[in-house]
């Protein structure tokens, strides 16, 4: 693909497990992110925070009452020193848990290096980092936080019985592409590039037992065999958004 068809933004969906909610993270231009809070059940979006750096997306994940978000970032921001070498400052990437959809920190976790980070949410109000270290912060008042944070060694023993199957299967939906993607692309086989189907970036099942897909920053649902828009967010730009006061509170 040329670089002049080359999608100029991508959208990833984090369903919440037991609440009709999906986060969604557009990417794009490259350094680029903005958070989005979809509504499933009215499909109704609210549009949130952006952020310049990258999320380690693989290191996602949405509570499963779908009010918080744990994810890892960088800015890979540089500080040059006398001597003119440049050296990473001493905090450019991080583990933080918000509310979606913002990224302001109500947690907030160093990280030494990228892509170990992030976490995963259990039941019972547990949280567990895979890299939990002492200089974990509290940004919102620590004595009404929500979550038992644990480090993610834990997870196997203090999770439901069957939680990581199922967390697999549901990582497995949400990345793999589904028959009925790869049937429907073979049907508009010689169809214009423009068609969603033939550049499809995300796709899973919502709590609706809808099929859903992204293309080029645009979300889209399969109703009789083809595409229906439900949101295009491909001509979004950067907005300097501030955290509304319930989203710096727990």
């Amino acid at each position: 693909m040329s670089s002049a068809t080359q999608p100029s933004c991508r959208l990833r969906g984090f369903f919440a497990r037991e609440a009709p909610v999906c986060v969604l993270i557009r990417r794009g231009p490259s350094r680029w992110w903005q958070m989005i809070r979809w509504d499933v059940e009215r499909d109704e979006f609210l549009e949130g925070q952006w952020m310049e750096g990258k999320v380690f997306l693989d290191n996602v994940d949405v509570s499963p009452d779908g009010r918080y978000i744990v994810y890892e970032a960088t800015n890979y921001r540089w500080t040059e020193t006398r001597q003119g070498v440049k050296r990473p400052p001493t905090v450019n990437n991080w583990t933080a848990v918000s509310k979606p959809p913002y990224w302001t920190a109500l947690i907030f976790n160093p990280e030494s290096y990228c892509g170990y980070g992030g976490g995963q949410f259990g039941r019972h109000r547990q949280l567990f980092l895979n890299r939990l270290g002492e200089d974990l912060e509290y940004r919102a008042d620590k004595a009404r936080c929500p979550f038992i944070v644990l480090p993610a060694s834990e997870l196997a023993t203090a999770i439901d019985p069957g939680l990581e199957k199922v967390a697999s299967l549901i990582k497995r939906a949400e990345t793999e592409r589904p028959e009925w993607v790869l049937e429907k692309v073979d049907e508009v086989g010689g169809s214009s590039e423009e068609d969603p189907l033939t550049q499809i970036d995300w796709s899973a099942v919502d709590s609706r037992g809808r099929n859903v897909f992204t293309s080029r920053g645009k979300l889209f649902v399969l109703e009789d065999g083809r595409p229906r828009e439900l949101a295009d967010f491909s001509s979004n730009v950067f907005q300097l958004v501030a955290p509304p006061e319930w989203a710096k509170e727990w």
